[in-house]
């Protein structure tokens, strides 16, 4: 069997295929023009022709289907997905994770929702969330003296060190430690600040 027959067999086997993406069947036929007028693939088509019909194989396809009922069935995915792509949206990585946000219809692949969710600064974006607040609502704290991160410029302007939590359950913006973020109100201000865990420690006895 020649090579340029194999090739036919693989794009004609495609372009059976009803389930083809727009872009694999709009592909595989420019790949079958080809084909007909007597012109082999070159080394980079042949190789994305392998590549497609590995994706709709038996397996992949299985695959797929049995990760889709997974991501209709149970919410947590979602949930972990859009806690991160709004995480990475503000950093500029992963900008395809906007679907998430817009389309409620959209299903990331397997892959992509590993590539996502499941990196090591995704965990600790996650486990910032899923942790138990160290100060929960009500709280009183003190802001630390030496503070880092996203919040540290506007916290180091206030003219107390001590607030109230009013909050725990805000966005998260970084993949550290102490990421858990508050929101809280600085005595003797009324407007409330965000600060992450990191940069808030326990209120000292002799003023609790």
């Amino acid at each position: 069997m020649t090579v340029i027959t194999v090739e036919r067999e693989i794009v004609e086997s495609l372009l059976k295929r009803t389930d083809l993406t727009d872009w694999d069947k709009d592909f595989m036929l420019s790949l079958s023009e080809r084909l007909n007028s007597g012109k082999h693939l070159t080394e980079k088509q042949a190789m994305w022709a392998h590549r497609i019909a590995d994706r709709y194989s038996i397996d992949a396809v299985k695959e797929r289907t049995e990760w889709k009922e997974r991501w209709n069935s149970d919410k947590s995915l979602r949930d972990k997905a859009e806690i991160c792509a709004k995480y990475y949206l503000q950093s500029g990585y992963y900008t395809w994770s906007k679907d998430i946000l817009l389309n409620d219809k959209f299903i990331p692949s397997l892959k992509q929702y590993k590539s996502l969710c499941e990196n090591k600064y995704a965990i600790k974006v996650l486990n910032g969330y899923e942790a138990e607040a160290k100060y929960p609502v009500g709280s009183m704290v003190h802001i630390r003296k030496t503070l880092s991160g996203p919040d540290a410029p506007r916290l180091g302007w206030v003219k107390s060190n001590l607030a109230m939590v009013i909050s725990t359950t805000e966005e998260i913006v970084s993949s550290c430690n102490g990421n858990k973020r508050y929101k809280i109100v600085i005595v003797g201000d009324s407007t409330p600040v965000l600060a992450e865990e990191r940069n808030l420690k326990k209120l000292s006895k002799k003023l609790s």
